[in-house]
């Protein structure tokens, strides 16, 4: 294959790349994490590309050079490095620190080791390419984080929507697919394609998104909610008003970060305990409703003590009220109600939900 060859079969996967980076950087619609995720994936890939696309000219030459080692090993530790970074935009709110990166990091120096101990790879006289005995470590690392993306998408279903969960497993199938195919059919370039786009496809639908979404918790906007409930006219549900306490206060004497951050920890520990059927809303500034499914009063009031409790660890306060909806029932009606309990449960703090 020639270079204009590598470069043409490469054309659409450069050319995205290079458009999405510079959409990517001069977007300001997205907060500084999410964006700067983006970036680093961008990156990532581009490396990824160019490595594989040095690694294809260079498989040509009589005689193996330290320059393929070099490109093979980016290749290798880049696959798992880019799924890891889809876990970290989708946990953008979530951490797992460190330990998600150190199964890349072992990935990375063995495969910069192959060198010399030929543990994952080596290149006979005629540079052909010979596997080691640890060559499947990459695509075992990758599978783990894609079975790792697709449980933490199912345990945080109720949090990030049904609509995110989709796209990620769904980007996760086209990446193993691509993974498969490259590997039984000796295609090159597939997994790069493949990876750029679904950052793309990842991308598109966290901006379509932030109409639907608040920017700071990542929770279903005030929109959301009305068109939500009025889909659920027709069914039996509960209202739950939520309102951090003090937040003018914290504002004043901490400062507005801190704030956000206690309307984000407000957020954490509700979507931590609501579970499938509970659906919450950022309705205002400091104001959040959920949506229960099929749910009674006292099955709402369990639920708040139960977030009452995660809040305690938060080191926040917080008000709560339940008011139940029927078919028929005026929703308006029944967010006052909720919203009248909420400001009685002000009121008397320590008293229950309901006051």
């Amino acid at each position: 294959m020639s270079i204009q060859e590598i470069l043409t079969s490469n054309f659409v996967t450069l050319s995205l790349i290079v458009g999405l980076g510079a959409i990517t950087i001069s977007n300001r619609t997205f907060d500084k994490s999410t964006t700067r995720h983006f970036i680093w994936f961008i990156v990532i890939v581009l490396v990824l590309d160019v490595s594989d696309m040095a690694d294809c000219a260079l498989s040509y030459l009589p005689a193996p050079t330290g320059w393929r080692y070099l490109t093979s090993a980016i290749g290798y530790t880049l696959r798992p490095a880019s799924v890891a970074i889809v876990i970290s935009i989708f946990l953008r709110r979530r951490r797992l620190g460190l330990a998600l990166w150190i199964p890349v990091i072992m990935v990375g120096i063995i495969a910069f080791s192959s060198y010399s101990t030929h543990l994952m790879y080596w290149f006979d006289d005629h540079n052909a390419f010979e596997q080691g005995y640890l060559w499947a470590l990459p695509y075992v690392v990758s599978s783990a984080y894609m079975a790792l993306l697709i449980y933490l998408s199912v345990r945080l279903h109720s949090a990030v929507g049904s609509a995110e969960v989709f796209i990620v497993v769904y980007v996760t199938f086209i990446c193993f697919l691509a993974t498969i195919l490259e590997r039984q059919t000796s295609a090159r370039f597939l997994l790069d394609g493949a990876i750029i786009v679904s950052c793309a496809l990842y991308y598109l639908f966290l901006y379509v998104q932030i109409y639907q979404r608040d920017i700071l918790t990542g929770l279903p906007n005030r929109r959301s909610f009305y068109i939500d409930a009025g889909k659920t006219a027709g069914e039996r549900k509960v209202i739950i008003s939520s309102d951090l306490n003090g937040l003018k206060l914290i504002n004043d004497t901490k400062g507005h970060q801190a704030g956000d951050e206690a309307l984000k920890a407000l957020a954490r520990s509700i979507t931590s305990q609501q579970g499938k059927a509970y659906t919450t809303y950022r309705t205002g500034g400091d104001e959040f409703m959920t949506i229960g499914r099929g749910k009674t009063v006292e099955e709402a009031d369990a639920l708040v003590d139960q977030i009452r409790a995660t809040l305690t660890d938060e080191g926040i306060m917080a008000s709560f009220g339940c008011a139940p909806y029927s078919p028929g029932d005026s929703l308006d009606d029944v967010c006052n109600e909720a919203d009248g309990h909420m400001y009685e449960d002000k009121r008397h703090y320590r008293g229950t939900t309901r006051g």
